[in-house]
């Protein structure tokens, strides 16, 4: 066996040679003593084996060099196997039939060594239940729901050519505050909510798919009740910017469970929640009461029915990454930006005349002077005085909120500046010492805060235009007092003074209501508490059913706040950037032990230092090496 070995690793070196040994068909197999005697043999091989003279003893995986040759000894199974390579060695076994049963013993090995399979796309990380959603679920939903709109338009649904001509001298402009709005739904509000470090992709996705889908299905719900004798739904220009402003409601819902939802989810929710908006507007309208902006109507309503779903689905665990980066919250600001520019239309795009021009007006002041109050209440509210990024992006659109319902009112331009001050004060201060208290007493997550930007100075603007109706006069409006609040016109009983107001406007006028401004004061109010109580009611009840794992998928903890679970994303994103606890502990210790080391040898070393010297002086120094 040494011979055997020598032969192999000594190439060209002269000894005896090993006698060959016939292949035994009925060799049996090896016992364990021996295969591990086999292998003790093995590791025994001595250098006087390789060259005729004496040598220490080689290790069991013993390498072999001479004349560019190398062979390595090991025990496979119990059968020695002595392989040579490099320039064309030979390679020798100890027996024919060793040889032959290791060739059968690598075939069984080969056999149960499980073969590499290609890596498999993810069906999504984060998910529960038995099903893909993401697969065929998410995509089958969608063409249904796309189906379906292109049936119901194709038996309900006209131009409305009469209402286009009627307003065809303000069509130019009308269009452009539309596509206003319509940069404020899909860019404002996209980028807004991209301050999430790892939901990016979903934020603007999931707002375009949203969006797409909600503008379609409001202009129906908002038809259905304005139904014609014929049954049919006329759509016009205005049709379509009420779409866009009951879209923002959905979107504002959005922000409360932003990445805390399945994409069929939030389809599923906001297809419910357009049915209840269109209901509460309609019954707001029935109550004939002022809100051009759409700040009861549609922020109020939005922010609560979002806070009642995030309710009912639960508040999650904490989470890494529902955080922000530099480059994310960069992001956030572009959508601010949008919102803070185009707000004037989203206010003042329905009104017509003078009260076009107040709501213009109003707007931009508020927007203003609410966007420096909320940079100076955020340095004051900071340890540091620093500015807050998260009270920046949202704080300072606060304004256009409270302003919304009273855009249109004479409110006069200090009112305006002194409403959009307030609520850029109070919307900083929700974010800093509101929402953690609602987090933990309630056990409501928001993860945009919408109840700061939307809920709470929806709710000013409420309060705003009830003092502003309880006030209204003649004195200030004149006889357009009666064309901004239309209930104020006299009742049928009251023929002479609808005959009055009839002929001082010049123009068709039908009976009113005959309300004081203060009783449309009372009604404002009103219909602020009514939309309360209905986004809230319907918004648990739609939370509990989109909650429903037998209806709807959930999302897992590691499907929270991440892009991976629905989109295909690169792949230092998707995995591998992320660092647990325990990883950061471990490497924690280990270069603090790496530090401590380097700290002795350094310790070492400078005491080696005199010893060093001194034996460096007593050498003799050479000079000619010495000139460097």
């Amino acid at each position: 066996m040494k011979q055997t070995t020598a032969a192999a690793c000594g190439r060209g070196r002269q000894g005896p040679a090993a006698p060959a040994v016939a292949a035994s068909p009925t060799a049996t197999a090896p016992t364990p003593r021996q295969r591990s005697t086999a292998s003790v043999s093995l590791s025994q091989v001595s250098t006087a084996s390789l060259s005729g003279h004496p040598g220490p003893p080689l290790p069991p995986l013993a390498m072999c060099r001479h004349q560019g040759t190398w062979a390595g000894a090991r025990s496979v199974s119990g059968s020695s196997v002595v392989r040579g390579v490099g320039d064309g060695s030979a390679r020798s076994s100890l027996a024919g039939s060793t040889r032959g049963s290791t060739g059968s013993t690598r075939r069984r090995h080969a056999a149960r060594r499980p073969r590499r399979r290609p890596p498999q796309p993810t069906r999504g990380v984060g998910y529960t239940g038995r099903h893909a959603p993401q697969d065929v679920v998410l995509g089958a939903s969608l063409l249904y729901c796309q189906c379906a709109l292109m049936c119901l338009y194709m038996g309900m649904v006209r131009y409305d050519y009469e209402r286009d001509e009627v307003l065809k001298t303000d069509q130019q402009l009308l269009n452009k505050m539309f596509q206003d709005v319509h940069v404020m739904i899909f860019v404002g509000f996209g980028f807004l909510m991209m301050f999430l470090r790892k939901y990016g992709y979903s934020s603007v996705g999931f707002t375009l798919m949203l969006g797409a889908l909600m503008v379609q299905w409001a202009a129906l719900c908002q038809g259905f009740f304005k139904l014609q004798s014929d049954g049919k739904i006329y759509l016009s220009m205005i049709s379509l910017f009420n779409a866009d402003v009951a879209t923002a409601a959905v979107l504002i819902s959005f922000g409360a469970v932003l990445g805390k939802t399945t994409p069929l989810q939030l389809v599923a929710m906001g297809t419910v929640e357009m049915v209840f908006f269109a209901a509460n507007e309609y019954l707001c309208h029935t109550l004939n009461i002022v809100d051009l902006g759409g700040s009861i109507i549609v922020h109020v309503f939005g922010a609560y029915f979002g806070l009642a779903v995030s309710r009912a689905l639960g508040r999650p665990a904490e989470n890494s990454k529902e955080s922000s980066t530099y480059t994310s919250d960069m992001f956030a600001m572009i959508g601010t930006v949008f919102l803070w520019l185009f707000w004037p239309s989203f206010n003042g795009g329905l009104a017509s005349g003078h009260a076009r021009h107040r709501a213009v007006i109003n707007t931009y002041l508020a927007l203003a002077s609410g966007c420096v109050v909320a940079y100076a209440v955020s340095s004051l509210s900071q340890r540091a005085g620093k500015f807050n990024m998260v009270h920046v992006q949202n704080a300072t659109l606060a304004g256009g909120v409270a302003m919304g319902t009273a855009a249109d009112l004479m409110v006069q331009p200090v009112g305006a500046l002194i409403i959009g001050g307030l609520a850029g004060a109070l919307s900083v201060l929700g974010y800093a010492f509101l929402q953690p208290v609602i987090l933990n007493r309630l056990k409501v997550h928001d993860t945009c805060g919408v109840h700061n930007l939307h809920g709470m100075p929806g709710v000013m603007a409420a309060i705003v235009s009830a003092v502003m109706a309880g006030i209204a006069s003649q004195n200030d409006y004149g006889w357009q007092l009666y064309v901004q609040f239309p209930a104020l016109i006299p009742r049928d009983d009251q023929p002479e003074e609808l005959d009055t107001v009839r002929s001082s406007l010049s123009a068709a006028v039908e009976p009113g209501l005959g309300r004081t401004p203060l009783q449309q004061a009372g009604y404002q109010l009103a219909a602020l508490a009514m939309t309360l109580v209905v986004s809230v009611i319907t918004g648990t009840i739609t939370g509990f059913l989109i909650r429903q794992d037998k209806l709807l998928h959930q999302l897992g903890k590691e499907g929270l706040f991440e892009d991976a679970t629905f989109w295909e994303v690169p792949d230092e994103e998707s995995g591998g950037s992320e660092v647990s606890p325990s990883a950061a502990a471990n490497l924690t210790t280990m270069t603090l032990g790496t530090v401590r080391k380097l700290s002795a040898s350094s310790v070492e070393a400078a005491n080696n230092i005199p010893t060093l010297s001194a034996e460096a002086d007593r050498e003799p120094r050479d000079e000619t090496h010495n000139k460097w």
